[in-house]
């Protein structure tokens, strides 16, 4: 369960950082295909 815990962490900081990058230069991160639906 631990592992499921820190692979949720993952993808919540990822979004964050994602959403600072698209504030700042108003567009995706290059190369970055990630399916949040996982």
């Amino acid at each position: 369960m631990k592992f499921a815990h820190l692979r949720l962490e993952g993808e919540r900081h990822l979004q964050i950082l994602q959403g600072l990058y698209r504030t700042l230069f108003d567009r995706e991160l290059p190369g970055v295909e990630y399916d949040y639906t996982l």
